[in-house]
């Protein structure tokens, strides 16, 4: 069977990109002179960035976006870690995750 479209949660499922957006996020609202701890941030930003902004930056939505991206980029992709085979072990995940994206851009339909 040959797959014509899929989808997949990325954030969570895939990749666990929470730690490095709680520390971009994080990081903007301390610049922008807002007090939140990570721990507090956390539970607001897993329901969505704009609600982290209208929480705790009101009226400011635009501009602690713009900060945000600032340092996100900051982050680098480099700090996800892979999610869906974190127990395997940094070099055996690599290849397993090299090998689902090759299969995926060739239109193969399992790894």
């Amino acid at each position: 069977m040959k797959f014509t479209e899929f989808f997949w949660d990325f954030d969570g499922t895939l990749f666990d990109t929470y730690p490095r957006i709680n520390r971009a996020v994080h990081k903007s609202l301390h610049e922008m002179g807002i007090d939140v701890s990570p721990e507090e941030l956390l539970p607001v930003l897993k329901r969505s960035l704009g609600h982290v902004y209208r929480t705790f930056a009101p009226g400011r939505e635009k501009e602690a976006s713009e900060i945000y991206h600032s340092h996100a980029e900051d982050e680098g992709y480099e700090s996800m870690q892979s999610a869906a085979f974190f127990n395997l072990g940094r070099s055996k995940s690599r290849k397993i995750e090299a090998v689902i994206k090759l299969r995926v851009a060739a239109g193969k339909d399992s790894p």
